[in-house]
């Protein structure tokens, strides 16, 4: 069985950039794509912004980047990483890979959905690295520039919102922004090919992503309160945080217009002058203090 991407005859032949948008463990997202995509007579280029190391734009992954590098020597493959800089530094890294490669579409993935978050929501998750991908891709001279989001429902250790997460997924439909979704299966040798190369990376110390440890389980059909390993939640906001819910709905990718997603997101123009990822931090803080007050409440989904 095939990966049923609803835009696969336009990629054919294509050289794609499949650049986790932030968080670290994003690339991930990008395995069952390559997969297919590599299937279809495309080039794939594989990339990830770091959460964890700045001062450079972009290189091929190295020791001091662990993740990637542990990803890449799995896959036998390199993985570009951009540094964990500003607008202005992202994209002149992205350029360089741009240029390196003649690549000519790029899909941003994103593990979660956090990507969707406008940013006046009570519970907007890890919005910040997203967002400047977003606007660091949007910005770019390329004719194909795509969001991927995989797992609906892992974010939970985050406090994410996700009655606001469908909110803004309805408004993008309304707007022609969404442009198809499909499903992994446990019997798609994309889905196969990511299960063991996360299974290889879920072996290595402190290499436990509650994200993926969420999307694999739900493709076998766990549902409800089910931990594939004891130690993978770890609320990064305990005030906010649920307890991890796994279901079907965590095995769909969401895709979506780049530019369309960016046109709602509160926070890029705040960003778009950046350098540092201190200026980042420093911006985001800034429009929260604006939108004090004005925030859309966290909901329980009435279903």
């Amino acid at each position: 069985m095939e990966l049923n991407l609803p835009f696969h005859l336009e990629l054919e032949g294509k050289s794609v950039l499949l650049a986790g948008a932030g968080g670290g463990w994003d690339v991930l997202v990008a395995l069952p794509l390559a997969h297919e995509l590599e299937r279809n007579s495309c080039r794939v280029v594989l990339a990830n912004y770091s959460s964890q190391v700045d001062g450079f734009n972009v290189r091929l992954a190295e020791p001091e980047d662990v993740f990637e590098s542990a990803v890449g020597q799995v896959l036998g493959k390199p993985v570009y990483v951009f540094g964990k800089e500003g607008a202005k530094r992202l994209r002149d890294g992205y350029e360089m890979v741009l240029k390196e490669h003649c690549i000519d579409t790029i899909i941003l993935v994103d593990g979660g959905v956090d990507s969707l978050m406008r940013g006046d929501e009570e519970g907007p998750g890890s919005i910040i690295q997203d967002t400047l991908s977003l606007m660091v891709v949007d910005s770019l001279r390329i004719p194909l520039k795509i969001l991927a989001c995989l797992g609906f429902g892992t974010e939970t250790d985050e406090g994410v919102c996700h009655f606001r997460v469908l909110e803004n997924m309805a408004a993008l439909a309304k707007d022609g922004n969404f442009l198809g979704a499909c499903a992994l299966t446990k019997t798609m040798d994309a889905f196969r090919y990511y299960e063991k190369v996360c299974q290889i990376i879920f072996d290595l110390p402190m290499m436990r992503s509650h994200v993926h440890t969420r999307i694999v389980p739900a493709v076998h059909g766990e549902f409800g309160r089910y931990e594939m390993f004891k130690d993978a939640y770890q609320p990064l906001d305990p005030l906010s945080a649920r307890p991890p819910f796994i279901s079907p709905l965590m095995t769909l990718y969401w895709f979506y217009d780049v530019a369309g997603v960016l046109r709602m997101n509160l926070l890029a123009e705040h960003l778009a002058n950046t350098e540092s990822y201190a200026d980042v931090q420093m911006a985001y803080e800034q429009q929260n203090r604006l939108l004090r007050g004005k925030l859309r409440p966290d909901k329980d989904i009435p279903l």
